[in-house]
């Protein structure tokens, strides 16, 4: 390892530094895309969990971060849903409500009224991308939750992924700006003013 390599592995360790963009979509707009009638959408229960693990173990880079995430999700019981394709699971998606509190809403300064929600997690496995299937899973999931009487949807997409940007404002979500955050010595947060403890699975 080069000696500059060396030092922006100990800088990464000392700040990490994070750049996302906090969307909103208005729920009663509906997005008017039909289901192809492949793809069901279901509730996430703990019957999924081992097929989930092995699903990350296959498909996700960071395999370690990712299963301590759904981990995470379970344990403050988020509610989720799960892609099934022929029967199988090829994504998942998962969100928190005002009744339940996430690291990432006091992060970003965003405060959910009884129907509002927070979406995070969206993932489809690489193989089944470019296929329309993101789109009909965020449609479908979309419209559960006008089916339960929300409103309005918040979540937040790392600035570099600029497909998941697109596929967003597809949908009808608007940027409402760019929350940076600092982590410093994997200890403390920072992002506009406001600050709490690291957490490394969501900051």
């Amino acid at each position: 390892m080069s000696l500059k390599e060396k030092l922006r592995e100990i800088l990464s360790f000392v700040v990490r530094k994070r750049e996302d963009m906090l969307l909103c979509k208005d729920l009663t707009v509906v997005s008017g895309l039909k289901s192809s009638g492949r793809l069901e959408v279901v509730p996430m229960h703990v019957g999924h969990l081992k097929e989930l693990v092995e699903f990350i173990q296959e498909h996700h880079r960071e395999t370690a971060r990712s299963l301590r995430m759904l981990d995470d999700c379970f344990r403050n019981r988020y509610e989720g849903r799960v892609a099934l394709l022929n029967g199988s699971i090829i994504g998942y998606r998962w969100w928190v409500t005002s009744a339940i509190p996430h690291p990432q809403l006091k992060l970003y300064g965003v405060s959910l009224l009884d129907d509002e929600v927070y979406a995070f997690g969206l993932y489809i496995a690489r193989a089944f991308r470019a296929q329309g299937y993101a789109g009909e899973f965020l449609a479908l999931t979309q419209k559960q939750l006008v089916d339960m009487g929300f409103k309005r949807l918040y979540n937040a997409v790392a600035t570099s992924n600029v497909p998941s940007r697109r596929l967003y404002q597809t949908f009808g979500s608007k940027e409402l700006g760019l929350r940076v955050s600092r982590s410093f010595f994997s200890t403390i947060t920072f992002c506009d003013g406001r600050w709490l403890r690291y957490n490394p699975v969501w900051m």
